[in-house]
């Protein structure tokens, strides 16, 4: 769709609240830049791209942001979950690889559970037609949630993070086997989720494949999930920021 942008010049004793009297529109307000940037994070893609098209970044600009700030974590299991792009892999593998977490890929559960071989950074709509059938059959959420389990286990010491969960069956499946586990929802912006996608595949991916394969029916519930998430990242640094960023939140809130 188009998103058509105004320029306006208000007269001074003009008052947003005289004229929001709609419900729909009763919360509108003025931001200044500052502010804008500072909610960056919450809009809607297309304002994003206005956003960024029409104001200057300011000088320490957080490119990563963790919501709640002050999170109490019990748990030895976390859950990322995200769109395609979103950078919830490359977290999962840097801090197995810097502070020893057990790194659970759902993508290998399930290659396992199909008997197909993980596509790796290769095209993905073989396997994503094959995984569809599978979760959407009657005991596969409880199968794969079993599987993630089997892996969890197999290092219970250590602080288990799984990658890659695109369903809410399998995630209230694994709750029932791992109370107070920590879901996190990880966000992006949509041109930055297509070149983190593109960075990372050995193909040279076009636009419309990277939208046919984010919008893949296997895929559609992952939006939905960040409604049940305890926590919500907006990655939209470099792989460095959003480890450290992270690795400061853990910290300040491990309990």
């Amino acid at each position: 769709h188009f998103g058509i942008v105004l320029l306006g010049r208000l007269p001074k004793n003009f008052q947003i609240n005289d004229v929001a009297k709609e419900l729909s529109v009763n919360g509108v307000t003025f931001m200044n830049t500052e502010l804008l940037w500072e909610h960056f994070y919450e809009f809607e893609f297309w304002s994003q791209l206005v956003i960024r098209s029409f104001y200057k970044q300011p000088k320490g600009f957080k490119q990563v942001v963790i919501k709640p700030t002050k999170f109490n974590i019990f748990s030895n299991v976390i859950l990322l979950v995200g769109e395609i792009g979103v950078g919830k892999t490359i977290i999962c593998e840097l801090l197995s690889k810097k502070l020893g977490f057990n790194y659970v890929s759902t993508r290998k559960c399930v290659a396992k559970l199909i008997g197909m071989k993980d596509f790796g950074t290769k095209e993905r709509s073989e396997f994503q037609k094959k995984a569809d059938e599978f979760i959407n059959s009657p005991t596969g959420p409880l199968d794969l949630a079993n599987e993630i389990l089997d892996k969890i286990d197999s290092r219970k010491e250590n602080i288990a993070i799984v990658d890659g969960i695109r369903h809410l069956k399998t995630v209230k499946e694994l709750k029932v086997l791992c109370p107070g586990l920590i879901l996190i929802y990880v966000d992006t912006t949509r041109d930055d989720a297509f070149r983190n996608y593109k960075n990372r595949g050995s193909l040279n991916i076009k636009i419309h494949q990277f939208r046919h394969e984010r919008f893949h029916h296997v895929e559609r519930e992952i939006p939905s999930i960040k409604y049940e998430a305890d926590a919500y990242i907006f990655n939209g640094g470099n792989k460095e920021e959003l480890l450290n960023e992270f690795i400061n939140w853990f910290n300040a809130n491990r309990k």
